[in-house]
């Protein structure tokens, strides 16, 4: 092969590919859309919620769902764009038809919604009414020793420092959650 042909097919392949890609990208934008339309004429969402040792709700018809994605809060109705979001620390609300709702805190997890369902894992769910705010609050304060020890004692504790970080964002969101629900 001639050498002035040699980044010619490179810049053709280049080019291909990006083609492709873009034709990729258009091709799953037009099946998402497609997805979220599949299920018109539906007024419910089919609602799965689970953590590793229990199941919160199987193939459950709800009006809407409230989730804490990352990104702030996130509102799933019947007919939603397919999404993959990763949960905060928060508050999933369930609406059930007759204006009923559920109220649950998550500690993280992921929130899946497919065109004819959605999939909430959560790594922690406990209904809100069952929190005491007075256990929060001793846990909240034993985070916060834990962190201030491993915060001052330098780079050796760097694991205990983020576990106890962990902890007092947990906490935090949990008090909000609380106070705010009373």
């Amino acid at each position: 092969m001639q050498r002035w042909l040699r980044p010619a097919l490179n810049v053709t392949r280049q080019v291909a590919r990006r083609q492709w890609s873009a034709d990729a990208a258009t091709a799953a934008t037009e099946e998402a859309r497609a997805g979220a339309t599949a299920g018109e004429g539906t007024n419910q969402v089919t609602l799965n919620f689970f953590c590793p040792h229990m199941v919160i709700a199987r193939n459950r018809s709800v009006s809407s769902v409230i989730v804490p994605a990352s990104s702030g809060l996130m509102g799933i109705l019947p007919n939603h764009v397919p999404t993959v979001a990763q949960m905060r620390p928060g508050v999933v609300t369930i609406y059930h038809e007759d204006s009923k709702e559920e109220r649950y805190f998550v500690s993280s997890g992921f929130t899946f919604v497919h065109p004819d369902r959605t999939d909430i894992c959560a790594v922690e769910a406990v209904r809100l009414e069952d929190l005491d705010p007075e256990e929060i609050n001793k846990a909240l304060a034993e985070c916060e020793a834990k962190l201030a020890a491993a915060s001052s004692s330098g780079a050796t504790d760097a694991q205990r420092a983020a576990i106890a970080q962990i902890g007092v964002d947990v906490y935090l969101a949990m008090q909000g959650a609380v106070s705010s629900s009373r």
